[in-house]
């Protein structure tokens, strides 16, 4: 039988306090190397630690230990939820046995990075996972109404999961085409009015308010002023990341050898 764990008064763990890196994900045999660092978070010190990679029903847990003796997993397989491709990654300190097994802290929806260990992980707005496609596609989306968006870059591309977050030719590519894809979807589904704050269509509507500004999308759900809001978050998107620039540099100078 399963303990239930109390969530009230539950901290918030700053997302740069957590590293996530997964190798092997571009074969199909993904591991997991995580650093956590717990110091000075007023928590204590025999709490209990848990990091949980899931996917949809399917969840797969490495113990930690505790706050003051915490041991992240090296190079671990992911073997339980590999299989859906588009995990994520949580991570729970939970009060010890006897102490009303409560929910002390929390870092939530968090993506795993391949690449340079000096990474921070933020919350995150898709999944981005490589894999096999048929017919020469070199990326898609994934869209479900109860799990983030998913960009599916074609394995058969070298290093793409690398690329999408280095490589300015490849980011200017896609990024855009994928914000307007995600916002337009929403909208079209009617899941942009009243979306909760922690549903990922919640968030993604946040995200389009932060980064234009603070300008909300039209509520009386008008197409045309929802595609105009659409192209506005798109547009600021790209001036935010300077993507036209680093296009227009990376093409200069393979002009210029």
């Amino acid at each position: 039988m399963k303990s239930r764990i109390n969530h009230t008064g539950r901290k918030s763990i700053p997302y740069s306090r957590i590293h996530l890196q997964v190798t092997g994900a571009d074969i199909g045999r993904p591991r997991l190397t995580a650093s956590i660092n717990l110091e000075e978070l007023d928590l204590p010190p025999d709490a209990r630690v848990h990091l949980e990679a899931y996917h949809r029903e399917i969840t797969q847990r490495f113990d930690c230990g505790t706050v003051a003796a915490c041991i992240p997993p090296e190079d671990v397989e992911l073997s339980e939820v590999a299989q859906g491709g588009r995990h994520l990654f949580r991570l729970k300190v939970v009060s010890p046995a006897g102490a009303g097994h409560r929910l002390l802290a929390t870092a939530e929806r968090m993506q795993a990075h391949e690449g340079p260990a000096n990474l921070d992980n933020r919350e995150s707005l898709i999944t981005v996972v490589a894999r096999e496609h048929t017919g020469g596609v070199p990326w898609a989306l994934e869209m479900d109404t109860e799990e983030q968006p998913a960009l599916v870059l074609n394995s058969a591309i070298p290093g793409a999961l690398n690329r999408i977050r280095t490589d300015a030719v490849f980011r200017a590519l896609i990024l855009p085409a994928l914000v307007r894809e995600v916002l337009t979807w929403i909208f079209d589904r009617g899941d942009g009015m009243g979306a909760s704050a922690d549903s990922w269509q919640g968030r993604w509507i946040e995200f389009g308010t932060r980064v234009t500004g603070g300008t909300n999308p039209p509520v009386d759900g008008d197409p045309a002023a929802i595609g105009i809001w659409v192209e506005a978050v798109v547009s600021a998107f790209c001036t935010d990341l300077g993507l036209c620039d680093s296009l227009a540099t990376a093409a200069e100078e393979s002009t210029h050898g």
